[in-house]
């Protein structure tokens, strides 16, 4: 419409006058059949990023654009915490190396989109607890949109039974507030997508997904998982093994209801596909440990599921322990008045 124009350069531009806040969306077609889309927003930045050290070196509160490809190959450091907006436009982000953990250690109360991390590499140790994620180790109240990592990541975890992990392709832990049964609450994790590989070995409780670790009252739509994750616990690891939450997308997810009515019905994460191969070996344990593998989800609480396809595979080797594991979900729980839906959901591979 009057938004945007595509120009001869077959870039889109933002028409003059247009005020912030406008939303968009613009249809290419070939042969009268729309062949991509592209949402617009258009938006008020305090600051452009051109650069690797203009992107470590944000600051709090404010919104940001980056205009150019950002490569950071050899330069190593995080950002620690951000309070913000960085709208990257797919400017791809390359050659991060996850030794020291994600992008951002922690994102509060930020919104990220259009961020695409490419060349991702790393090889890690954990002796304890801990976070990670590709583009956020911690998410706390936290938007991420229309991003995706791809690459490989190799994790060894001496960590006790007691100690968890949470490791997701693009955010390890993700958290936010309690749902609020009068107030119509938009996803915040939107059109992800991960081709990273994830290999895990050691001990822990470890919760791992193809995009997000662990949960609590977030919620996923339109995300996909095309990568690998692969957890290996030898005989020497068993003793120090906790649980296991495994998904093709998230590890294990949970929700709270700040009030619960008859009228109310739980919230639901909405085409969700996975096909991303599930590998799990462990040698030795016990019947104390709980095993949770699942094609979308490792564990799901609270929470419906639509739409949603496992065409991956998965190879399981384990002994004595106690498993949990299907297609699309490994284990549910309900602990609400109200009735949880899995439904529409196909399994492929």
């Amino acid at each position: 419409g009057d938004c945007v124009e595509l120009g001869d350069d077959l870039l889109l531009k933002v028409n003059d006058g247009v005020e912030v806040g406008t939303q968009a969306v613009y249809h290419f077609s070939y042969k009268n059949q729309v062949v991509a889309v592209v949402n617009i927003f258009v938006i008020d930045a305090d600051a452009y990023i051109y650069n690797a050290q203009e992107l470590l070196s944000v600051s709090d509160n404010k919104t940001y654009i980056v205009k150019n490809q950002i490569n950071l190959t050899g330069i190593s450091g995080n950002v620690s915490r951000f309070i913000g907006n960085i709208h990257f436009n797919h400017n791809a982000v390359s050659g991060f190396n996850a030794e020291n953990g994600g992008l951002f250690k922690e994102l509060d109360g930020a919104t990220i989109t259009g961020l695409d991390m490419v060349g991702v590499s790393g090889v890690l140790t954990h002796t304890n607890s801990g976070n990670l994620g590709i583009i956020a180790d911690y998410a706390n109240n936290a938007t991420i949109r229309y991003s995706s990592v791809k690459g490989a990541v190799n994790i060894t975890s001496t960590a006790s039974s007691s100690e968890v992990l949470y490791i997701g392709g693009v955010v390890g832990y993700a958290n936010a507030i309690k749902r609020k049964n009068y107030v119509t609450e938009d996803a915040g994790y939107v059109q992800l997508v991960s081709y990273l590989e994830l290999a895990i070995n050691g001990s822990g409780d470890i919760r791992v997904g193809g995009l997000i670790g662990g949960v609590r009252n977030a919620t996923l739509e339109q995300c996909y998982s095309y990568g690998k994750l692969k957890v290996n616990v030898d005989e020497n690891a068993v003793s120090k093994l906790g649980n296991i939450y495994m998904g093709g997308l998230v590890g294990a997810l949970s929700k709270e209801y700040d009030a619960i009515n008859t009228s109310y019905i739980l919230d639901e994460g909405n085409q969700l596909y996975s096909y991303a191969d599930i590998e799990l070996n462990i040698n030795g344990g016990g019947s104390h440990n709980s095993i949770n593998v699942g094609g979308i989800f490792g564990f799901l609480q609270n929470h419906s599921l639509v739409n949603a396809i496992y065409g991956g595979k998965m190879n399981l080797n384990i002994t004595r322990t106690h498993l949990n594991v299907g297609g699309i979900v490994g284990a549910t729980d309900n602990s609400t008045t109200l009735k949880m839906n899995i439904r529409a959901v196909e399994v492929k591979g």
